[in-house]
């Protein structure tokens, strides 16, 4: 993970989180806060979040993952970078030996497809070693 005082070091998802990120989703409705998976990760101060979905397979699932609509420049890419790498992360400790993740966006494949994960038409998987 990141170094602290880094702009980007993540921390655990909580519920007194959700308030600001369930504002990022508008117009579009908000997943409901106790839908969301346990395992939450958040960038820097609330630049981007995400979750892991866990699964009785062996894929875990990045799901609800979302920047923050104010960020400037490239933050949303790098936070949203860092939530991934940390989602995967995750992954790994619970012996996954994939990772999931559905997008068109095709910024969002191109970051992905820099993590090493390879696009089947917008679903993006990671095998893991």
């Amino acid at each position: 993970m990141a170094e602290s005082g880094n702009s980007y070091i993540l921390r655990e998802f909580n519920l007194g989180d959700y308030n600001k990120f369930s504002s990022w989703w508008q117009p579009d409705k908000p997943p409901p806060a106790d839908s969301l998976p346990i395992a939450g990760l958040v960038s820097g101060d609330m630049k981007a979040a995400g979750f892991l979905a866990n699964t009785d397979t062996d894929f875990g699932i990045v799901t609800w993952w979302q920047a923050n609509p104010k960020n400037k420049g490239k933050e949303s890419y790098l936070a949203t970078k860092e939530v991934i790498k940390g989602l995967v992360d995750i992954a790994v400790l619970n012996g996954k030996k994939n990772v999931f993740v559905y997008t068109q966006r095709r910024g969002m494949i191109r970051l992905l497809e820099s993590l090493g994960f390879n696009d089947y038409n917008g679903h993006l998987i990671l095998r893991l070693k």
